[in-house]
């Protein structure tokens, strides 16, 4: 029940000294008191009296005492419950790869992930997508549905234009958005088995860039290929060191030029798209 109320409204046959309480297993969520044989209807919105945070979910019971103000013989009624459900807003929606490099005349997928406030899921979110920059690329379809995995999928496809534009996936105020660059690009394989545990020395090709750059291109093909634990790093001549930036985006995020050399540790087989 979330932002949502629920009316309790009692009656009963002569004046009495009731009182109307929400219960879980013997403790009082919320209560009222009064005198009155047709009490005004009373109104919970799923959250503690002591401190108006919101109750977990579940099923509460609603604990109806009369007391009769003469004879003192009461009366009380437990058979009535009310069941508290999360209902869930949309307030995250994360594009995946965050940043790409197609060649010209490629494609790439896009997925967007949309989440509520608790981090739940949401299925049935319709997402619009959106490219800023049409003359370096478009995408199709233009409007997809998340699935019971949270997830829906656009393809961007590359125009002859070299460039950069942003894809975006939007639901109303809350959206996600990822890099796409247009260029040349040439595919890098990196292995891992007995043999090289994973261990790749490769030539960055592309312009001034640094080492999280690489890490998504890396990821955009295969997410699992560079987890947490997996690493590029990079010969520090002066200080005679290596310096390493790793999956988690921890370590340093360190320059990249034309030519660098880097060592790059990966968890499976992937081959990537490196600009030139």
């Amino acid at each position: 029940m979330e932002s949502e109320t629920t009316s309790i409204d009692v009656e009963f046959s002569e004046t009495v000294n009731y009182r109307i309480a929400i219960e879980k297993d013997s403790t009082t969520i919320y209560d009222w008191t009064g005198t009155a044989e047709n009490p005004n209807a009373k109104v919970w919105d799923g959250t503690y009296e002591s401190n108006s945070t919101r109750v977990p979910d579940g099923v509460y019971t609603v604990n109806v005492t009369g007391t009769n103000t003469t004879t003192g013989l009461s009366v009380i009624d437990t058979s009535k419950t009310i069941t508290v459900s999360t209902v869930g807003e949309l307030t995250t929606i994360t594009v995946s790869p965050s940043t790409a490099y197609v060649k010209p005349g490629g494609t790439k997928q896009f997925v967007a992930t949309a989440k509520d406030q608790y981090g739940n899921l949401m299925s049935d979110v319709v997402i619009t997508w959106t490219s800023s920059n049409t003359t370096v690329g478009d995408i199709s379809p233009g409007t997809a549905t998340t699935g019971a995995d949270g997830k829906a999928t656009t393809t961007f496809t590359a125009t002859a234009t070299l460039g950069t534009t942003t894809i975006k996936a939007a639901n109303g105020t809350v959206n996600g958005t990822a890099s796409v660059t247009v260029a040349n690009v040439r595919s890098v394989k990196l292995d891992y088995n007995a043999n090289n545990t994973g261990y790749n020395y490769i030539a960055w090709s592309g312009g001034d860039a640094t080492a999280s750059t690489l890490a998504g291109l890396i990821k955009s093909a295969n997410e699992t290929a560079f987890g947490d634990n997996e690493w590029i790093a990079k010969y520090n001549t002066p200080s005679g060191t290596w310096v390493f930036y790793f999956g988690n985006g921890t370590g340093t995020n360190f320059a990249l030029a034309q030519y660098d050399s880097v060592c790059v540790r990966v968890k499976a087989e992937v081959t990537f798209q490196m600009p030139i």
